[in-house]
């Protein structure tokens, strides 16, 4: 969907309300920002591509929904994670400029990456599948985030999945989303409001409203190459169904938390540091058992189900 001088911005189908409310292209924004399109949107908001006139270079837009704007609450949440997330300096990383807001809406400036999402990627391909040596480089990229992330910046993202996984026309990878997914109050609204494409990605933990962990990135990472891998959801594994099943089982959360193992010890903090360690050790004759799984036995995960 492209703004163009005939047509509003109008997304309906917000999970979480509209966003914007007649905007067109060629509209200056926050005194600083020219709308050119609307490059995708989802139940954080449309995010646009525009124009910054003051730096003279093209920015991604993500505007948030109004039920978060009118939370004055949420909104100093957000505003204060997005600009911790200003210094998340990462080339996997994608970048975040600034948090703009005035009367009529609030954005968040970033990097514009020219390219697609893992999702719409595996969507694209006949089998709706990877396989796993397509996602090898990747996957290197990522677990370099994540350790840069939670080793050295103390940060989890807590809403990792295929959709927030963007490959540019280069071919690398870039993890979106930072400073959204790291604001507790939108995390407890998007939690109670959010979508079974998100849900299916949220360790149980999280689910259920517990402290923020850098392990709920773990599990949520071993989930993404699941469904990349499989086009299945872990939930067939796991039997999770829908988030009150969380909230009212306590008894069937603790078992489902014991099948998928998302009670990790301490020394799994370092998963995506071993992940990637071993990737870079690996040899044709030779993958760790840590990705033994994702790269020598795909048709387990296949399989199951």
């Amino acid at each position: 969907m492209a703004i163009d001088d005939r047509q509003n911005i109008s997304p309906e189908n917000l999970d979480l309300g509209i966003t914007l409310r007649g905007l067109a292209a060629g509209q200056k924004v926050f005194s600083r920002y020219t709308l050119q399109r609307v490059l995708g949107q989802g139940s954080m908001g449309i995010v646009c591509l525009a124009h910054d006139e003051r730096l003279e270079w093209e920015v991604a837009l993500k505007f948030i929904p109004e039920i978060l704007k009118a939370d004055a609450g949420v909104l100093d949440d957000l505003k204060r994670e997005t600009r911790k997330s200003l210094g998340l300096t990462h080339p996997h990383i994608v970048r975040i400029y600034d948090f703009v807001d005035d009367a009529n809406a609030a954005a968040i400036s970033m990097e514009y990456v020219d390219g697609a999402t893992l999702s719409t990627l595996r969507l694209q391909k006949e089998t709706k599948i990877f396989e796993p040596a397509e996602l090898e480089t990747w996957l290197r990229q990522l677990c370099g985030a994540l350790d840069y992330a939670h080793l050295s910046v103390k940060v989890a993202h807590r809403d990792l999945k295929p959709a927030n996984l963007m490959v540019n026309r280069k071919g690398d990878l870039k993890l979106a989303d930072f400073g959204i997914a790291r604001s507790d109050s939108v995390s407890q609204v998007t939690t109670r409001r959010t979508t079974s494409g998100t849900l299916i990605f949220m360790s149980p933990q999280q689910v259920m409203g517990e402290k923020a962990s850098v392990l709920d990135d773990i599990y949520s990472l071993g989930a993404t190459l699941y469904m990349l891998i499989t086009s299945k959801a872990q939930n067939s594994i796991c039997k999770i169904t829908d988030r009150n099943g969380f909230h009212s089982d306590h008894a069937g959360t603790a078992r489902q938390r014991e099948n998928c193992r998302c009670h990790a010890p301490a020394g799994n903090f370092d998963f995506c540091r071993e992940t990637l360690g071993g990737l870079r050790r690996s040899t044709p004759g030779h993958v760790p058992r840590y990705c033994r799984v994702v790269f020598v036995q795909p048709q387990a995960f296949r399989s199951n189900g």
